[in-house]
């Protein structure tokens, strides 16, 4: 900002400013003879806007930030998230340049695995056999990755804190929640299209078995069910470490508790139980409490597992993977060269086809609800074992910052952590982490750990 006052006083004299001004607010105003009102309405708005996001490209990334869950499944549609991240990076270009800010390491632990993997997802992408949706695929991870730098060089020039990202999406998840409860319960706000048998209320005699699933403004039920049970678990060691007014916290926990309860989404609920496991077993130091503590969550949760497998009308519910499993499988073994090598991103539409039972095409759905077999059949064997290894380094790095860093590097480590554990339990039936916003959403996170871990800034302007 001192830059451009300074630019502004050798072109202007400061006693002619405002004589300035007045004069452009006055041509301004005059078009209003030619062009309709509204119009000028609307340019003097878009202008604004634009000048404070090159200002203040921060304020982009923190709608984007904000807009993480609005995530529709037609990838033909440009979403909130390419808009906001096209502003933020278009508007960090021009507030360089006009500002004359010098970042001086931007540089991460991560930098050339992201490389590979960026050309493993272009090669994959743009040489699907779904060509259009394939690269749409890879072009939208591509931008997960801008988000990984963007979100690096925003932390390490400390043009945003930590926590305002964290609360953001508190605030944004907790909207999320309230919004599939209510959807939930009035059986209204866009989930009247698919009800089911799932009501576990209902089941133990305390409402209607029948029931609509919450799901926020997620394309489906189980993608919200586990989104805001990651952001559940990955608040986690923030609660224990750095929260002094826990009662508030306590609030935001049992409303997110409810979102994921009225997501009616069993796999969410199995991953939250899991990702509780892990970190009550981090965190206490003495095993025999953890083994006591885990014994009496087990006797509560037993029982109730018992008693719903023993009942037949909610065993009618489950929805078994093991079929449509064997038929990808399947599908596979006949053709070993996309075994291999993959079909590139989006084409199961086209491969699996032949091989899906007439319900799933009647559905359009050809998913094999399990991110291993999802990755295997686009990205083939050998690009799962690129895609896992880059993965594997970072749990690595975030084991190693959770035992050398310092307390919040420490804490987010175990956050991180979380964050994964969650990643990989809802992969097991479903696919959720497929999608290319939730894999922003990730990338998020990464750059946030990785402009904190390894790497000591030099100087930042």
């Amino acid at each position: 900002m001192n830059n451009i006052k300074e630019k502004l006083s050798k072109i202007l004299p400061t006693e002619n400013i405002s004589n300035i001004l007045l004069l452009i607010v006055f041509m301004y105003t005059s078009l209003i003879i030619f062009v309709p009102i509204q119009y000028l309405i609307l340019s003097l708005v878009t202008l604004s806007w634009i000048v404070l996001f090159v200002l203040r490209p921060e304020y982009a990334f923190y709608l984007f930030v904000f807009c993480v869950p609005f995530i529709m499944p037609n990838y033909n549609y440009i979403h909130f998230q390419d808009v906001f991240i096209f502003i933020c990076f278009i508007c960090i270009i021009l507030n360089l340049l006009i500002c004359k800010y010098r970042v001086t390491n931007i540089a991460t632990k991560l930098d050339l695995w992201l490389v590979v993997v960026i050309i493993l997802f272009i090669i994959k992408g743009f040489g699907s056999i779904e060509i259009l949706r394939g690269s749409l695929h890879a072009i939208r991870f591509f931008e997960a990755i801008v988000i990984f730098y963007i979100t690096v060089y925003f932390v390490r020039t400390h043009k945003i804190k930590i926590t305002t990202i964290i609360k953001i999406l508190i605030l944004t998840t907790i909207l999320q929640s309230i919004l599939g409860v209510v959807q939930s319960l009035t059986n209204g706000f866009g989930v009247q299209d698919y009800c089911n048998d799932r009501g576990y209320f209902g089941y133990l005699g305390l409402g209607s078995m029948t029931v609509c699933s919450g799901r926020g403004t997620f394309w489906h039920f189980a993608a919200y069910g586990y989104f805001v049970t990651s952001i559940f678990l990955f608040l986690l060691p923030f609660y224990k470490n750095f929260i002094k007014k826990k009662w508030v916290f306590n609030l935001f926990f049992v409303i997110l508790f409810m979102g994921i309860i009225f997501s009616y989404s069993r796999g969410a609920l199995m991953t939250l139980l899991l990702g509780l496991i892990y970190y009550f077993y981090i965190i206490e130091p003495d095993k025999k409490k953890f083994i006591a503590r885990l014994s009496i969550m087990l006797l509560i949760i037993v029982p109730l597992g018992l008693y719903f497998l023993g009942n037949e009308e909610y065993l009618s519910s489950l929805n078994p993977r093991d079929a449509l499993w064997g038929k990808h499988i399947m599908y596979l073994m006949d053709h070993v060269d996309e075994l291999i090598w993959g079909a590139g991103f989006e084409s199961r539409e086209l491969t699996f086809f032949p091989y899906a039972p007439p319900y799933l095409r009647m559905l359009g759905d050809f998913n094999p609800h399990n991110l291993l077999l999802t990755y295997v059949e686009e990205i083939g064997i050998v690009g799962v074992i690129i895609y896992l290894s880059f993965w594997i380094k970072v749990i690595i790095d975030s084991v190693k910052q959770a035992k050398i860093g310092s307390k919040f590097n420490k804490v987010f480590a175990l956050s991180l952590q979380l964050l994964l554990l969650s990643v990989i339990a809802s992969g097991i039936n479903d696919h959720v982490y497929h999608d290319p916003y939730l894999n922003m959403f990730l990338f998020l996170i990464l750059g946030i750990f990785y402009a904190k871990f390894g790497v000591k800034p030099k100087k930042f302007a």
